[in-house]
């Protein structure tokens, strides 16, 4: 936030998310650096199955960060480009924007993020959406998303632990709750939300943790209380912690951005609902990488006027009142 608070004067929104997009892709390149040392160094009689090298090159991502929130911010990084190119393709910048997908594709689908694969078909889906308007209509036009339906779906079962769950669904005897501990937790927090003695305000932040780990024990959850697991769900995290009034507060933060005239209203339509995927399956504000993204975007769409320049006289109002809803 340093450039905002010290008031720079028109300093531009699209060098700004520049900034941030190269920022995550260096992140990945260091990753890749690592887990190609590993490969060449570590791997001495291992057999170099395409198992076991995911296997190392998930090793290699948890090591430095969670896997699902730096393809978060990977995600996001290939959102803002695609949202700085889409204003005037040319071949250069097709080219470069195919490369950075497949780049993108490739580190999510090795770190088998469940939660990430899901939200880059999204976003995919998403990008194909708006293009392909611009050229087919009708019934080509449904045909052509109905295929890519088809196509996303198919890649996505490819990973293990989707299947898993799509056997829940299609197998009576197989448990969805074994599928995915998740369900377990949720389960537990729904039940916490249910006896708190005060509905609408919660239990108080950062009562979460300790109250599931009660529950853990009273249902006897033991992978649970040995990994010290959290909601992994954000909404419902703060639902037991702050309350009815705290998650519409929380709504409503994320809605702000819709409704204030910026030049990323473009941008944040389509990264809404792959931060609701992941702030849904994972509690995203208890780690500083999960949290300045969500932060940073809101505070660049608030703080912006419709030609993407910081405005003086009315930033420190805006972020006044925005830092206040965030926090």
């Amino acid at each position: 936030l340093a450039f905002l608070i010290r008031g720079y004067k028109g300093f531009p929104l699209r060098r700004a998310l520049k900034f941030f997009a190269l920022g995550s892709y260096g992140m990945a390149l260091v990753m890749l650096m690592v887990f190609g040392y590993s490969l060449v160094m570590d791997f001495n009689d291992v057999p170099r199955s395409f198992m076991n090298i995911s296997m190392c090159f998930q090793c290699v991502v948890n090591m430095i960060v969670h896997r699902t929130y730096m393809c978060f911010d990977l995600l996001t990084a290939l959102l803002i480009f695609y949202f700085l190119f889409s204003d005037a393709w040319s071949r250069r910048r097709v080219y470069i924007f195919i490369g950075l997908i497949a780049f993108t594709g490739l580190f999510v689908f090795l770190t088998d993020a469940r939660i990430s694969l899901l939200s880059f078909m999204i976003l995919l889906f998403s990008i194909v959406l708006k293009e392909v308007r611009r050229y087919v209509s009708g019934w080509h036009y449904i045909a052509l998303l109905s295929v890519c339906l088809v196509g996303l779906f198919f890649v996505l079962s490819q990973s293990e632990r989707v299947n898993n769950i799509l056997l829940s669904w299609n197998d009576a005897s197989y448990s969805l709750a074994n599928a995915d501990p998740r369900f377990r937790i949720w389960s537990c927090g729904l039940e916490l939300f249910k006896k708190c003695p005060n509905p609408l305000w919660g239990y108080g932040c950062g009562a979460a943790k300790d109250l599931l780990q009660a529950e853990y024990a009273r249902r006897n959850f033991v992978s649970a209380i040995d990994s010290h697991w959290e909601m992994h769900n954000q909404f419902l995290e703060i639902l037991v912690e702050n309350g009815v009034f705290g998650l519409f507060m929380f709504i409503g933060v994320l809605s702000l951005p819709m409704f204030l005239k910026s030049p990323l209203q473009r941008f944040y339509y389509i990264w809404l609902p792959i931060l609701c995927v992941n702030l849904f399956f994972e509690s995203m504000l208890s780690r500083a990488i999960g949290t300045y993204p969500i932060a940073l975007i809101l505070l660049l769409a608030g703080l912006s006027d419709g030609m993407g320049n910081f405005v003086p006289n009315v930033m420190w109002k805006r972020f006044c009142v925005i830092s206040f809803l965030i926090a």
